[in-house]
């Protein structure tokens, strides 16, 4: 605030309406020797200093994990999954198509090698992104352990049933059919459980890897 002070030898005669009709607001204080004056202007205070709060950008010393920290194990338990579809669908490949085609002489020629496991991966990251990833951001709300731990629980009993019914189709005599019926239903079970643990397992060691 600035300060008028104003001496007089004698007394001033001032009104009560001086400091409204000039815009200011004071304190007067007069005597037969002096008058003094102390006047505060409006606007004239010294502006305050504003606290800065921590944002975002580097002044807060708590941070949340990066985008691509978050991101990069997602896509890393993606390709995991990819791969493990690529090589299940080939081995039931070799399990259900190819004694048919050594059978009949038709082994279709060595392209098949290299698109069954592309259908098969290309199945893998439409179900790591339209289930897989929407499921894993459920089980992070929910309890991830949990998640994890049942899902190898489901998957561990699942792999001998589907070995067993791959074994069964190769060396069945009865009806095709029916083989192909119980190793294709064993399979798709197996496909989805063991698919969702890799999916999960890997995404756990890759977000602790990279932390």
């Amino acid at each position: 605030m600035s300060q008028v002070q104003i001496l007089s030898s004698r007394p001033l005669p001032l009104s009560s309406h001086f400091g409204k009709t000039f815009g200011f607001a004071g304190e007067f204080n007069s005597s037969s020797e002096d008058c003094h004056v102390n006047l505060s202007v409006p606007g004239s205070e010294k502006p305050q200093a504003i606290a800065q709060t921590p944002t975002a950008n580097g002044l807060s010393s708590k941070q949340g994990p990066a985008a691509w920290q978050t991101a990069v194990p997602h896509i890393a338990a993606g390709l995991c999954v990819s791969g493990f579809f690529a090589a299940l669908t080939l081995i039931l490949y070799f399990a259900l198509v190819l004694p048919s085609a050594v059978s009949a002489h038709d082994l279709g020629g060595p392209l098949l090698l290299m698109i069954v496991p592309v259908i098969g991966g290309s199945a893998g990251i439409c179900v790591s992104t339209f289930a897989f990833f929407p499921l894993s951001l459920l089980a992070m709300k929910r309890g991830f352990r949990v998640w994890l731990l049942m899902s190898g629980l489901l998957a561990a009993p699942l792999t001998p049933i589907v070995l067993t019914t791959l074994v069964y189709r190769t060396n069945s005599t009865a009806e095709p059919s029916r083989a192909d019926s119980a190793a294709l239903a064993s399979s798709i079970c197996f496909y989805g459980v063991a698919g969702f643990f890799i999916y999960l397992g890997s995404f756990t060691v890759i977000r602790h890897a990279i932390q």
